[in-house]
């Protein structure tokens, strides 16, 4: 379980009203918080990335690790997120969670931004010497412990290392990710789950379904098993690995640069947890859907494509076993 050492909650709304106390913090509130920070530190859609020695948030931090005063600290970022919010109607009220805590040895501040949700409540009342129970409507109900929550951070303060889940939202007339650019003052990254979905969709380009379906398959089996192995995932292997042509592999290169991973290697934490699809499906005209394993997939000796006079296809698939 998490040590919290110091804690504090800001409500953003119409106006920033900010606590002068700390929270009370006791077995149900740790846990709560602890839930969404290791979702967080867990998360595959979470973004790694190092702590900018030239951004806003690298500063901050120093200047709070001269003065030692962490409320004041928390007041800065809960400011520079009010301001903000005036420039976005993006940006939804809520409460904004600043927490100081140490686990695994380690010392880290983590930020939650708990939106306000509308939930039914029971009340009860008492109407001519009669008890009456109804419902009514509460606008100021926070994200449940189980519930994922889409704006948040964690840096490891010992390492300098941010942790962080932001939200795209309009800005001046400009989309951004707003906690990234605005608030920390860093270069948005994408997370590795992003980077894995443009890696297998970027097989589709220009090729038959059936070609883009053995492609995905292949490109899925290539990440798991690297995964399995704790080896680097890397965008030319795929390319070699997947594909026959010099051709071929260009333009899958190509197109996943295009759709945003700039990296040759995406690299997995050993604590995030990756979820492939063990299948690929292809839909036909006449309706027809077949779904195939990707290791029955990916042995050509499987099937068979063969393109009719009347421009329809027909597949044949082999060594299917019994049918059960």
């Amino acid at each position: 379980m998490i040590q919290i050492m110091e804690a504090y909650l800001h409500i953003l709304d119409a106006q920033l009203l900010a606590s002068e106390r700390p929270v009370a913090v006791d077995h149900d509130i740790a846990d709560y918080f602890e839930s969404h920070f290791m979702k967080l530190y867990e998360g595959i859609d979470t973004v790694h990335m190092p702590v900018d020695s030239e951004s806003k948030l690298f500063h901050h931090l120093e200047a709070s690790k001269e003065t030692g005063d962490f409320s004041a600290f928390t007041r800065v970022l809960a400011d520079a997120f009010f301001d903000l919010m005036k420039q976005s109607d993006g940006i939804k009220p809520g409460v904004l969670a600043f927490v100081l805590y140490e686990a695994f040895e380690t010392t880290y501040f983590g930020f939650l931004k708990l939106n306000f949700k509308t939930a039914y409540f029971h009340s009860v009342s008492m109407e001519s010497d009669a008890v009456s129970h109804q419902l009514a409507l509460k606008h100021t109900t926070l994200p449940g412990k189980q519930q994922r929550i889409e704006e948040a951070f964690i840096v490891d303060l010992d390492h300098l290392t941010l942790y962080l889940k932001d939200r795209e939202v309009v800005v001046n007339g400009k989309k951004s990710k707003y906690i990234t650019e605005h608030i920390l003052g860093l270069t948005p990254q994408i997370s590795a789950k992003k980077a894995l979905d443009i890696i297998a969709k970027a097989a589709k380009g220009e090729e038959a379904p059936i070609q883009a379906a053995v492609n995905k398959a292949k490109i899925n089996q290539y990440v798991r098993e690297q995964i399995e192995t704790g080896s680097p995932i890397r965008i030319s292997d795929i390319a070699e690995t997947c594909y026959e042509s010099e051709t071929e592999r260009r333009q899958y290169e190509n197109e996943v640069r295009m759709k945003g991973v700039d990296s040759d290697v995406v690299t997995i934490h050993e604590t995030q947890q990756v979820k492939l699809k063990g299948a690929q499906k292809i839909k036909t005209e006449a309706g027809v859907e077949i779904i195939m394993p990707e290791f029955y997939l990916t042995n050509p000796d499987n099937f068979e494509i063969v393109e009719e006079l009347d421009g329809s296809v027909t597949i044949k698939l082999k060594h299917i076993g019994a049918i059960i």
